[in-house]
């Protein structure tokens, strides 16, 4: 008896993965960015004071809304492209997830952004 709703074969199919891996990758990018933003900030005067948008929250506003944008800009170019489909390199992608999101970490430490304050 044959199960209902389709063949084996299709039934075998993975389900497409492309959109979630997007905001997955997207993510950790956004991650990096901020951090790495947070660092020039916090090593340059001059960048500090380009990031004020908003006062009361320093620099802050714009060390965030730089890397919402990036996020944003990131997962809307790879969900178009992967969007539907069955991606395969599910190791690859995942070691790269786990490293972006150690830099975003790291990048975001105070200790590590200190290094860099001379």
């Amino acid at each position: 008896m044959e199960p209902t709703g389709g063949s084996q074969a299709s039934l075998l199919e993975s389900p497409p993965n492309g959109a979630a891996w997007a905001a997955l990758l997207a993510s950790g990018i956004g991650g990096v960015v901020f951090g790495l933003i947070t660092d020039a900030s916090e090593c340059s005067a001059r960048v500090s004071r380009f990031l004020q948008w908003y006062r009361p929250t320093g620099a802050l506003s714009g060390v965030a809304i730089c890397a919402i944008v990036v996020w944003a800009v990131v997962w809307a170019v790879l969900h178009a492209r992967w969007s539907g489909k069955q991606l395969r390199h599910q190791r690859t992608l995942t070691v790269t997830i786990l490293i972006l999101a150690l830099l975003a970490l790291l990048t975001t430490f105070p200790p590590f952004y200190e290094l860099f304050a001379g």
